[in-house]
């Protein structure tokens, strides 16, 4: 029994240094994932995804909220740009269930939940993908944390716009835009100026649209 024991603890130990090795691996990816290097970075992820995922799973079954969130960005953008939007979906379900209505852990579990949202609008379920972002929304705007703010508000505009709601998508986006200015993200400012501009191409005013899109690339240049 003793030696079971030792065993079982020694295990545990290996899968707990495993997860805070890949969750770690994921968190050094985050910044390269929002410029030049994406790519790469990307790359890198793809052939230690197992890992990464397994990580992830651990981190979420043992509470380890800092980790998953360290993690999180990583494996959303991995899930997002490959297009592989449901094993995406399923994973962050995972932390979405183990930190629901855990007022200790808002931040982590609405991070979760508004990725989740934005992979449903990946896969046209616009009303889930709604419902999603507007929680997570609500969540960040009382903690006060705007650059997920801009997250939900960035991806409910791709839900409004696909819906051809073009009067409240750019309600958001100047808030959005606001936001990004606010906390001087060139980023976010960037992709809020590129989908401003799409909304007013939609709504027929081109030359606005044309002018909005040229402001953008020249801050992501």
């Amino acid at each position: 029994a003793e030696k079971l024991d030792a065993m079982s603890k020694e295990r545990e130990a290996v899968q707990a240094g495993h997860a805070r090795h890949f969750t770690a691996f994921l968190g050094r990816q985050q910044p390269r994932l929002r410029a030049a290097e994406q790519r790469q970075a990307l790359e890198e992820i793809e052939p230690e995804i197992e890992n990464a995922r397994l990580a992830w799973n651990v981190a979420v079954s043992r509470g380890w909220a800092e980790r998953v969130e360290q993690s999180l960005e990583g494996l959303y953008q991995f899930h997002h740009v490959r297009g592989r939007f449901r094993e995406g979906i399923d994973l962050l379900e995972g932390a979405i269930g183990r930190w629901r209505n855990d007022v200790q852990h808002e931040r982590v579990y609405g991070a979760a939940l508004a990725r989740q949202g934005a992979l449903f609008a990946r896969l046209r379920y616009y009303d889930r993908a709604e419902t999603a972002l507007e929680n997570s929304l609500s969540i960040f705007q009382r903690l006060g944390i705007a650059n997920e703010q801009i997250f939900c508000l960035v991806h409910l505009l791709y839900v409004l716009s696909y819906r051809g709601e073009y009067d409240r998508a750019e309600v958001l986006a100047a808030r959005g835009l606001a936001l990004a200015r606010e906390i001087e993200d060139t980023w976010w400012i960037a992709r809020a100026l590129d989908l401003t501009g799409l909304i007013r191409y939609r709504k027929g005013d081109v030359d606005q649209a044309e002018a909005l899109c040229e402001e953008s690339l020249s801050i992501s240049r």
